[in-house]
């Protein structure tokens, strides 16, 4: 039986044999450690990163398309602020407490947050 040369390579695409050098020449790969090491690819021609298995990773990845992943620096600007939610706070009784707090919890720490009549105001300081 002689197959032809498209399927061949269909199969060989599917049963993940497809030489390395295809899939390599097509993806840019990246670790990145925020928390534990993270693993990332992309096309080459894309600006956006995915996420990929760390199989995938050690599977198609070498020396000449890993790129650094430079970890950015830390903006002291910035404090994350977290208010407590008091486990008592009842949405039913209190929605505008509710949502305050949660409004405090996501606005950066130079925003203000306050309930003014039956609204809620949301200022920079």
């Amino acid at each position: 039986m002689n197959l032809s040369e498209s399927y061949i390579e269909r199969i060989k695409l599917l049963s993940g044999v497809l030489s390395e050098s295809v899939s390599m020449s097509q993806y840019n790969y990246q670790i990145r450690d925020i928390g534990g090491d993270v693993f990332y690819k992309k096309l080459k021609d894309d600006e956006c990163w995915q996420f990929t298995s760390e199989l995938d990773f050690c599977k198609n990845s070498n020396k000449d398309n890993v790129i650094d992943w430079v970890k950015p620096e830390a903006n002291d600007k910035y404090k994350v602020k977290q208010v407590e939610i008091k486990q008592d706070l009842n949405y039913q009784k209190h929605p505008m407490e509710t949502y305050k707090r949660y409004l405090e919890n996501i606005c950066p720490p130079d925003f203000k947050v306050e309930i003014v009549g039956n609204h809620i105001k949301v200022s920079k300081d």
